[in-house]
């Protein structure tokens, strides 16, 4: 039995507020000693036999799935569920650490930082992820805002509490610099609530860069606010003074960390890992212990720290402070339930561990013979946590260890004493009670003794005890007096309260209170998605919350009167959430700005393509199968064979595996898709550093031959990138081909073979090339060329003079911003007509955009974050994502996530974060936009070095668009170099758009061979021209939006194939529009599969006309203009004419008549 008593004011030592009568801390004399810790080894308990994972791992024991007993979590990825009879399961599919890329170390804290009853974790490392409890034994993590980039939030340790005393928890990670990656600071986040935390970057905390390691947080100085405390930790033999840093929260009203540097605490150099506050000596102030590392080569040794009233002094006799070992972690607990708390040393390989009983008169007996003392040589013990797990009342013991160091040891412990263990549960603070301080009062041998502990997630080496609190008592029945500070200030009394129980308590709201809170289900989705809104809010149990408000858009109106609404958001975007409840007595509102992000991508997780890890440097997007969709090849570098994915056209690929582009190994770079041989089908051209490049012609039905003799196939050069490109536009593709060190490479089509290129400035400039880019930047009718160098050499810019030759500009910024150089691309970015540049800069360089002026001049463009933002940029592709009518930018980064650029359509560019790729960090290497599932919208392709690529879709919105397909006949056949240009209405305004079929472009892309416009609200294409190769022009006008088009350069030939109807299921040739005509009709027809086509013109004596169709087409429905004129392009006299379809083995006829 035990009473409350009313709740008082919030307790505040500082501020001289007298609660309590202080006593004096009596040390006693103990009973006999009786400790005894056997290790389980039933080969039927998992927890028992499973072996520790290498590296500095943590330990937890938590009740994860809110079943009263205690679970544990062994990183990295052990999680046992307590089943209460002393056995163990290992949870499997739990999802805790899951994928991620695994560094030196990894650590754990756990709490409810959503406040909605069940604990979560933080799990640090390589890759740092927060981990949000299901409550089903299954963990999802979040990859949302800053708290989700796991990779920029790599770390060594990480520790949750309310450092802001708001009721959330909030949390920081130590980065120890070269330890863990690319040095960062640590990382600070305040949790706002409703799953939301921002990044902290203005706080000592999370300047300079340190080999930090333990970070835990305590309230040092009971001034009610929790201070933080990170070991230095070289660990390399030299020393340094930890970092102390004081929370000003209570002096200041805002909670701000200032880095202590003056007393022992603060000073006292050495190799720092794991701090630990506790009281030892029962006075009811917070002591300090300290492990060292290197204690073997340096001398050093663990410290301890008396606090006396605010003065800390420091202890220098006895084994626990003069034993030097290599020590990573401890803990403290009352192990033997006798009043005080003993400590609990890990050691690294060679030094057993550690066990110090606690005297109770402030000293420490070294106990030798247990079994937790005993590890393997050459095993390393890092994390441990104390808690009762089979609720006997004594503490147990888990040890994470490599190999069979990793142990659980049962505390069978026989003296008698009691014990008391308190479950706290916030309401005004935070639910799991982090940082409430629990103390105790009871008559210990005769004398009257006070205890004190402090709830915390990160008091061991990366990981926690129990957050359990656990009082041994000794002879004591009963407790005198308990109290509860909690975090929000709340004081909380119990009195007479029974030893040898588990006592849940839960915090007594406030009389008057009415705090707004909810929490979601989720904030990051791609539309469209329903959310689950769930309200928190805290009222006085005298005065409920009575009404709800909610506005799910920022719009000022009412959404929503439930209590827990749903919520459905179909437009991507940020949107502001607000709640605002009454309670009869007071109304309150809580707003939290751009809570739920809903995105317009997505990333594929499922099929070979979204899964298939390799050196892939480049991706070549091309319809090599002429199915209709776009499949796409893989440049792998390091002598892994190259990959080629067909488009199955439902989403999915599969991968080609027989075959020689697919089985040649080598040490690819990049490819280029064209139809080099005018038979209809897409070649492929693969080039390979200091090895030959390779040639395969497309046989049809999906298969290659590779062709092995000429200097195309044969030079060996350190080549880095290539492009088809008909520099003379004779309709023969040309290959062009980048080098690295040594003169580039050009090959000219001679209809029947190449001839490699000797003279000229493209082929005799020698410079360190990574790719080439071409584009006709002077509208002069034929193909320019842009050579991107590195090693900070100035880049190359060639004018075309139409003849094959080529002329070098050596003025402008263009060509003189020397530097590391690694992709380009052209693209008319500002609709003026005219072809700018971008090029990609790596070593931490800015990139680069260069406005064309449209007189062969460029202007640097100099403001805005595209272009002053130092990354080390790779490859770079330009598409409408969002189809508003410009052209916006994705960038690779190799050393951070890759950008996406929004163009806002007045010349600026705004970096979007709310989008999978924002927290995709890897070595990213090229990027395309295509429109591989055919939605009218364009996805995104980013190939990864050595890890899966990534393969965005897009969800798409309410705009329109147009896609065209062009095929030449007296061009060359995939209308490389053709430019389109779509006149249309876009918000009341008249916008050109411009856009170029290309080879390649940015770093090894390749987007299709496709035209793609966004046409904003606009329903129609109101004019699009064709500018071919040959120099003929084709122009349509008002073509609808929505649709893909195929427009074929002999006849002004249209395929449409609206994107919401379905492909045809028969073979039908219609009767021409109009009939009789003058001077044009147009045959309109159907095919139900990819075939060859011919579609052709007869007289009455049965002689060929005119041929319109004369190759392979998709399933669609197509239509064919005719001007009535014969195959030279003369008018023919009037009369009946006959036209035939034939499709394969189909074939229908119909006839026509032409007037004069």
């Amino acid at each position: 039995m035990h009473s409350r008593l009313p709740l008082l004011p919030a307790w505040s030592q500082r501020h001289g507020t007298q609660l309590l009568a202080v006593l004096l801390t009596i040390v006693c004399t103990h009973p006999v000693w009786s400790q005894n810790f056997v290790r389980l080894t039933d080969p039927a308990n998992p927890i028992a036999v499973d072996q520790g994972a290498n590296g500095y791992n943590g330990c937890s024991w938590i009740d994860f799935d809110n079943d009263g007993d205690l679970d544990l979590f062994a990183n990295r990825d052990k999680l046992y569920r307590n089943e209460g009879n002393g056995q163990f399961t290992r949870v499997n599919d739990h999802g805790l650490g899951a994928g991620l890329v695994r560094g030196l170390g990894s650590g754990t804290s756990w709490a409810d930082y959503d406040n909605d009853g069940d604990l979560d974790c933080f799990f640090s490392d390589a890759r740092s992820v927060l981990y949000r409890n299901e409550g089903n034994g299954r963990f999802t993590a979040v990859t949302a805002g800053e708290i989700g980039k796991a990779f920029e939030n790599r770390g060594w340790s990480c520790a949750w509490s309310d450092y802001d005393n708001d009721g959330w928890v909030d949390l920081v990670i130590t980065h120890p610099a070269n330890f863990v990656g690319a040095p960062l600071t640590n990382h600070l986040f305040r949790n706002q609530g409703a799953g939301i935390f921002s990044r902290i970057t203005d706080s000592d905390v999370t300047t300079g860069q340190a080999p930090y390691t333990i970070a835990i947080w305590s309230d040092y100085d009971d001034d009610g606010d929790s201070d933080l405390f990170i070991g230095a930790g070289p660990a390399n033999g030299s020393t340094a003074p930890d970092f102390l840093y004081q929370n000003r929260l209570s002096e200041t009203g805002t909670a701000d960390l200032i880095r202590l540097s003056t007393g022992p605490l603060a000073s006292d150099a050495r190799d720092g890992q794991n701090f630990n506050w506790i009281d030892y000596d029962n006075d009811r102030d917070l002591d300090a212990f300290v492990t060292n590392y290197r204690g073997n080569t340096n001398g050093l040794v663990n410290q301890l720290y008396r606090n006396d009233g605010g003065t800390f002094t420091k202890i220098t006799s006895g084994a626990i402070v003069t034993d030097s070992d290599i020590s990573l972690g401890n803990i403290w607990a009352d192990f033997d339930n006798d009043g005080d708390l003993d400590c609990f040393v890990t050691n690294e390989s060679g030094f057993p561990n550690r066990y110090y009983r606690n005297e109770g008169d402030g000293t420490f007996t070294r106990v030798t013979g247990l079994a937790i003392l005993d590890k393997p040589v050459n095993s390393n013990a890092a994390g441990a946590s104390a808690g009762d797990y089979d609720d006997d009342g004594d503490l147990d013991l888990f040890i994470a260890g490599t190999g069979t160091a990793q142990a659980l040891y049962r505390n069978d412990l026989a003296n008698g004493n009691n014990w008391l263990q308190v479950v706290c549960a916030g309401t005004q603070s935070n639910r799991a009670a982090i940082g409430a301080k629990v103390q105790i009062k009871a008559t210990v041998h005769g004398r009257s003794v006070w205890q004190r502990r402090e709830i915390s997630a990160q008091n061991a080496f990366n990981g926690h005890n129990s957050l359990r609190v656990h009082f041994g008592l000794a002879e004591a029945t009963r407790i005198d007096s308990l109290i509860i500070i909690w975090p929000s200030g709340n004081v909380e009394y119990l009195t007479e309260v029974a030893a040898n129980q588990i006592l849940p308590v839960t915090e007594q709201v406030s009389a008057g209170t009415l705090r707004p809170a909810f929490n979601t289900d989720v904030i990051e989705a791609v539309v469209p998605f329903t959310v689950q809104f769930t309200d928190l809010s805290l009222a006085d149990p005298q005065a409920p919350v009575t009404s709800w408000a909610w506005d799910f858009n920022n719009d000022g109106a009412i959404d929503s009167r439930e209590p827990n609404p749903v919520w459905t958001f179909t437009a991507a975007g940020r949107y502001t959430v607000s709640l605002t409840v009454a309670n009869g007595v007071a109304t309150k509102t809580i707003t939290q700005p751009d809570l739920i992000r809903a995105l317009q991508f997505g990333r594929a997780s499922t099929g070979e393509l979204a899964n298939v890890t390799s050196a892939a440097l480049a991706a070549s997007w091309a319809d090599f199968d002429a199915d209709g969709d776009l499949d796409v090849f893989l440049a792998n570098a390091q002598s892994q064979n190259n990959a080629l994915f067909a488009n199955l056209g439902n989403g999915s690929f599969a991968r080609i595996t027989a075959g020689a582009p697919v089985t040649d190994g080598g040490n690819s770079q990049s490819a280029s898709w064209g139809d080099y041989d005018h038979d209809g089908d897409l070649d492929l051209y693969v080039v390979n550093f200091n090895q030959a490049n390779a040639l395969y012609q497309n046989q049809g039905g999906g298969t290659f031959e590779k062709i092995t003799s000429g200097a195309l196939v044969t030079d060996r050069e350190l080549s880095s990138s290539c492009s088809w490109v008909d520099i003379e536009n004779d309709g023969d593709l040309d290959m062009f081909v980048a080098n690295v060190g040594t003169n580039n490479s050009l090959y000219v089509n001679a209809g029947d073979s190449f001839t490699k290129q000797t003279d000229g400035a493209p082929v005799n400039d020698r410079g360190f090339s990574q790719a080439a880019a071409w584009s006709d930047f002077d509208n002069d009718g034929d193909l320019d060329l842009f050579v991107a160098n590195s090693r900070n050499e100035n880049n190359f810019l060639y004018v075309n003079a139409g003849n094959g030759s080529f002329t070098r500009i050596t003025s402008g910024d263009l060509v003189n911003d020397h530097g590391e150089s690694r992709g380009a691309s052209w693209a008319d970015y500002d609709n003026d007509g005219d072809f700018d540049l971008f090029v990609a800069n790596g070593q931490q360089q800015a990139n680069s955009l260069y406005q064309n002026q449209g007189n062969g001049a460029f202007v640097k463009v100099t403001s805005g974050a595209l272009v002053t933002e130092a990354e080390s940029s790779q490859g770079s592709s330009w598409g409408d994502f969002d189809n508003d009518g410009d052209l916006d930018l994705f960038v690779t980064n190799t050393d951070r996530p890759s950008a996406l650029y929004r163009n806002e359509g007045d010349g600026t560019f705004a970096r979007l974060a709310d989008n999978p790729f924002a927290a995709d960090n890897n070595f990213a290497t090229s990027a395309s936009w295509v429109d591989y599932d055919r939605d009218g919208d364009l996805d995104l392709f980013v190939t990864v070095n050595n890890l899966n690529s990534l393969l965005y879709f897009n969800a798409g919105n309410d705009k329109h668009w147009l896609q065209v397909k062009l095929i030449g006949t007296t061009s060359n056949t995939t209308a490389i170099g053709a430019k389109l240009r779509a006149f249309a209405t876009i918000n009341g305004k008249a916008v050109l758009q411009t856009r170029e079929i290309s080879g390649q472009t940015g770093f090894g892309s390749q987007t299709g061979l496709v035209a793609h416009f966004g046409l904003g609200g606009a329903t129609q294409v109101d004019s699009l021209q064709v500018f071919w190769p040959s120099g003929k022009r084709t122009r349509l006008h008002q073509l609808a939006a929505n649709q893909f088009v195929t427009i074929d350069e002999t006849g002004g030939l249209t395929r449409v194939e609206d994107n919401s109807a379905d492909r045809p299921a028969a073979f039908a040739l219609q009767q021409n529009y109009p009939n009789p005509f003058n001077p044009a009709t147009t045959i309109g027809y159907q095919l139900r599969g990819s075939v060859k086509v011919n579609l052709s013109l007869y007289n009455l004596l049965g002689e060929k006309v005119a041929t319109l169709v004369d190759h392979v087409q998709d399933a669609g429905s197509y239509r064919v203009a005719w001007e009535g004129r014969d195959a030279n392009g003369r008018l023919l006299p009037a009369g009946v004419y006959f036209y035939r379809l034939t499709a394969g083995a189909e074939m229908q006829t119909k006839r026509l008549l032409l007037l004069k």
